[in-house]
């Protein structure tokens, strides 16, 4: 049966590069919410994410997973199209309304995801078309989402999905900047923000 995967890393120093959208203060206040439920429900079990590092990711340029090369010489290698490519493909896409509707558990955590018809898929080609990414770093997913949770405990994974089920998520959230961050202290507890994207004005 599948288990729950408790986080080891969390606190930890790492280096990673990414492209992200920061959750709302009204985001960040449904979200605290629903985790506020589910902790009740689930004793011992979460390490939730503090409100200002909650975030929607567009794109992971370096990963924090272990890199068999420098990372600091990977992001050094594509510079200048990291930081740049990104201002002319953003600057002509206005700001974008996601619905987070739904929040699932997997093994690695748990997650409220959201639809906004297709806008980050695009915006995700586009970023790819422009520059090349190190060949560990995987393909960003498909799907709109923030994760809200980590694992502290081991449990089945069946059982705390049993209970997400019982809570659902609705709110909608507009997106109006992106932030080309650099990951210090994971997981996003401590980062420092490259360049700031603002989308264009409606």
């Amino acid at each position: 049966m599948t288990k729950t995967l408790p986080a080891t890393d969390t606190g930890t120093e790492i280096t990673g590069y990414a492209i992200v959208a920061f959750i709302s203060q009204t985001g960040q206040r449904r979200i605290v919410s629903l985790l506020n439920e589910l902790s009740r429900e689930l004793p011992g079990m979460l390490w939730t994410m503090p409100p200002e590092s909650l975030h929607i990711t567009l794109l992971e340029i370096i990963q924090t997973k272990p890199y068999s090369q420098d990372k600091e010489s990977l992001y050094r290698l594509h510079k200048a199209d990291y930081e740049n490519v990104p201002a002319g493909v953003l600057s002509i896409h206005r700001p974008i309304k996601v619905v987070f509707d739904t929040v699932q558990a997997s093994p690695q955590a748990i997650i409220v995801r959201g639809q906004d018809g297709g806008v980050f898929n695009a915006i995700r080609t586009q970023l790819l078309e422009g520059f090349p990414l190190p060949a560990e770093t995987n393909a960003p997913p498909d799907i709109v989402h923030s994760s809200i949770a980590r694992y502290e405990a081991e449990a089945e994974l069946e059982k705390v999905q049993e209970v997400v089920r019982r809570h659902s998520v609705l709110f909608e959230e507009e997106v109006t900047e992106f932030k080309l961050i650099k990951n210090v202290i994971k997981p996003l507890l401590q980062y420092e923000i490259i360049r700031t994207y603002p989308l264009e004005k409606k």
